[in-house]
């Protein structure tokens, strides 16, 4: 249920509300505005050319499909492409930077479409355009592309129609991970912010919205609460502490907050009853504390133990062949965590020239970086994410291009 009259559901992906025999405060949903979620958000029609296709070269093997539940025909072919070095080709979203051609003019028109070829500058097959779109003056073109051009935050230098652009990969959907717990934390944030901001009405308004739609969610019946109280409204504080209690019976601030309206609704004995219980559970949590830190320790001992276990193992394989690239990459690794970096990139250099993993690329750039030597780190991570977008590992490839990116934003500050 999602409110009198209401079901929670899912909308192209996106958290909604679906109203049952009930009239929306809110205008009709447009259905334009509607389409553009749908594409930006990748959820396929059958008219969007799937017939013939295996589902894990398409959007419907994230949206779709379990390969925990059941079996469907094809299921051992797409399982092993998916768990292997991915499809050949998948879907991914190309936003069009605002200097290229039709990319920044509100209303112009994207510098491709439907059934387009992309290449790059220098003639490679990336691709072909599935879409294009064009939001609030943004231009974004839905694309098949191959592994090495769908590494998220990857900028890209294209030519479509004969005509070179520029653009950068992202991942679909577009608006988010789409999940109900990730809005909710949005809406929360922008909640406080409001708060911070002065604006308490808008944030009470919006905090209200957050515990109907999530009754689950402990954080919005605390800021709710310290609203009401701040406005006198004392009674209505106490009910929502004492829902607070019914999702977190642990709250320590639920019985802090209630003891504080109680006390001034000049109910002083039960506020002092509030008051003990917040100090019982303090000390509870206290000693909840103590003991995750002791498993902590533990872990922490276990984890150590197993480092010198597989340096001893990896130092006799290069006993054997100082060349052995997992050995080294495995050394270097070790290294890194150690805070050993000049040791840690000797390792790492021996292990990306014996063919490593390209993760091997990700490490030898964060030790790099540890030694001040950012433009060789650059240099690094720019080749390993070739290198692992080919390899399909797009997880590494990712990680590498989110530090090309900081890096960069740090060199052109300087």
């Amino acid at each position: 249920p999602g409110g009198a009259g209401a079901f929670a559901g899912v909308f192209w992906g996106e958290p909604a509300r679906v109203l049952v025999g009930a009239r929306s405060p809110l205008p009709p949903l447009d259905p334009a505005r509607a389409d553009l979620v749908r594409r930006l958000n990748g959820w396929p029609r059958a008219a969007d050319g799937l017939a013939g296709r295996l589902v894990s070269e398409t959007r419907l093997d994230e949206i779709a499909v379990d390969y925990a539940k059941g079996c469907f025909l094809g299921q051992e072919t797409a399982a092993k492409i998916r768990s292997g070095r991915g499809p050949a080709t998948f879907p991914v979203l190309l936003e069009v930077h605002p200097d290229a051609p039709g990319g920044a003019p509100p209303g112009g028109a994207p510098p491709a479409g439907p059934g387009d070829a992309l290449s790059t500058p220098d003639g490679a097959r990336v691709g072909e355009v599935s879409d294009a779109v064009l939001l609030d003056g943004r231009a974004f073109l839905a694309a098949r592309v191959g592994r090495r051009f769908r590494v998220p935050g990857r900028r890209l230098g294209l030519v479509a129609r004969g005509r070179p652009f520029r653009a950068t990969a992202r991942r679909f959907p577009l608006f988010g991970d789409g999940t109900l717990e990730a809005k909710t934390r949005e809406r929360y944030a922008h909640a406080v912010g409001l708060f911070k901001e002065g604006r308490e009405d808008e944030a009470a308004s919006l905090l209200e919205a957050v515990v109907r739609d999530r009754p689950g969610f402990p954080d919005a019946y605390e800021s709710l609460g310290v609203i009401l109280g701040r406005r006198g409204e004392h009674e209505r504080a106490v009910g929502l502490m004492d829902r607070l209690l019914e999702v977190d019976p642990s709250s320590v601030m639920a019985h802090t907050n209630k003891s504080l309206f109680l006390m001034r609704m000049g109910r002083i004995e039960e506020a002092e009853e509030e008051k003990a219980l917040a100090t019982v559970k303090s000390f509870e949590a206290h000693g909840r504390e103590a003991l995750d830190k002791k498993s902590a320790q533990a872990r922490e001992r276990a984890a150590l133990e197993d480092a010198a276990r597989r340096e001893r193992m990896f130092r006799e394989v290069l006993g054997i062949d100082p060349a052995d690239p997992v050995a080294n990459l495995g050394l270097g690794e070790i290294a890194l965590a150690r805070g050993e970096p000049a040791s840690a990139r000797q390792f790492l250099e021996a292990a990306v020239a014996g063919g490593a993993p390209p993760r091997s690329r990700l490490l030898l750039g964060r030790a790099l970086e540890a030694q001040g030597e950012r433009d060789r780190a650059l240099d690094a991570y720019g080749k390993g994410v070739e290198a692992a977008s080919l390899a399909g590992d797009l997880k590494s490839a990712g990680e590498m291009q989110a530090r090309l990116d900081a890096l960069g934003k740090e060199k052109e500050g300087e």
